[in-house]
């Protein structure tokens, strides 16, 4: 919830994360987290500090459920933050890290660069502050009723100062009273002098009566002129302390971007060892696949002698053949000679027994005859 959020960050929340349980907070101030926090002893949502109802009702005011607040534990946000991370990344590689680093550093630059706006604005509002404080509680300005009663004091003073010319000019005209004409000025002077002091004792007796009415009102000034400058007083002490705990948290945003950065600076190191180490192993490779190129060329050009001599050795073993065939064909026509003169042995023998067997049938027939 928005509302939820702006109170919590109110109360100087500087981490938030996700859980299972609910909404994990770290603030700035330990002491913060102790007034949030229900009593243990005590069952659900009773016996809750007065900053934890006061969240408690906004967050219902705003349509969610009851809140309730508990000590993390062990449940820190950067552990909340590695179970999710472990969770959504099941392949975390080098180049993962090195890519989700890099992600964060953006992000914590731009904050970096809110920052500025932020202390910007304090800084106009504390300077606002000051000039209100320097026009409202200016010392030199005492209110109305010291004004009303230096100016009656003024006037009464005046009142006296002209009593006073008035009876100097009677005693003047006193001294010479020898003169006929100064019968007549003295007794409108001792009228004029009758008249003023009669005024003058009544502008002293207004005065005494306004007094304390003055005073009362200059007292009330006084007291409002304090209770603005303690005010103003308040309101730039606590932009003091907004300015300094966003410099405090600027300083571990700083912080938090100078670790990503030497994370940075050790996985494009190791990336160099690598790469270094492949090109040292392409280099290997390189030099590998040339020998095997001039091992294959020198086998090419030994296959080529060798085939050459095949086909010479096919060549020779063709003309042998075709010799081998001519005196298989001369041993067979000998063989075929040989049967021939040994059946023309056998005809001749068996001719010969024929005769004698005819010569023997001739010689009987004559004896018989």
């Amino acid at each position: 919830s928005r509302v939820l959020l702006r109170a919590l960050t109110a109360l100087g929340m500087s981490l938030a994360c996700d859980a299972e349980e609910g909404l994990v907070v770290q603030f700035a101030e330990p002491e913060v987290a102790t007034c949030l926090v229900t009593l243990a002893s005590e069952s659900r949502g009773a016996g809750r500090t007065k900053l934890a109802e006061g969240v408690a009702a906004m967050a219902q005011a705003a349509g969610l459920q009851e809140v309730d607040f508990e000590f993390a534990g062990e449940r820190t946000p950067s552990k909340c933050a590695v179970a999710h991370v472990l969770q959504e990344y099941t392949s975390f590689k080098a180049r993962d890290r090195h890519v989700m680093l890099t992600e964060l550093s953006a992000r914590k630059l731009w904050t970096l660069n809110d920052f500025l706006s932020v202390l910007k604005v304090l800084a106009d509002r504390r300077r606002s502050a000051a000039q209100q404080r320097v026009i409202t509680c200016d010392a030199i300005d005492n209110g109305d009723g010291h004004m009303r009663l230096a100016q009656a004091m003024r006037e009464v003073a005046t009142m006296e100062e002209e009593l006073t010319a008035r009876r100097n000019r009677l005693e003047r005209m006193e001294r010479a009273y020898d003169d006929p004409d100064q019968v007549a000025h003295i007794r409108a002077l001792m009228q004029e002098v009758g008249q003023a002091e009669e005024e003058q004792e009544q502008r002293r007796t207004w005065i005494k009566e306004q007094a304390d009415t003055w005073k009362r009102e200059a007292t009330d000034f006084e007291e409002a002129r304090q209770l603005r400058d303690q005010v103003c007083r308040q309101r730039i002490a606590a932009l003091l302390m907004e300015t300094k705990l966003r410099h405090l948290q600027r300083l571990a945003v700083r912080s938090e971007v100078t670790r990503i950065e030497n994370l940075l600076l050790d996985l494009e190191e190791s990336f160099s060892r690598s790469r270094q180490r492949l090109h040292e192993y392409d280099d290997r490779l390189t030099t590998a696949i040339q020998d095997k190129e001039s091992l294959l060329v020198g086998l090419l050009q030994a296959m080529a002698v060798l085939k050459g001599q095949v086909r010479g050795a096919d060549a020779t073993t063709m003309e042998r053949a075709r010799e081998l065939e001519s005196l298989r064909r001369i041993m067979e026509l000998q063989s075929n000679k040989a049967q021939r003169l040994d059946e023309i042995d056998a005809l001749e023998k068996k001719v010969d027994v024929l005769k004698s067997k005819n010569m023997a049938t001739a010689a009987a027939a004559v004896v018989s005859s």
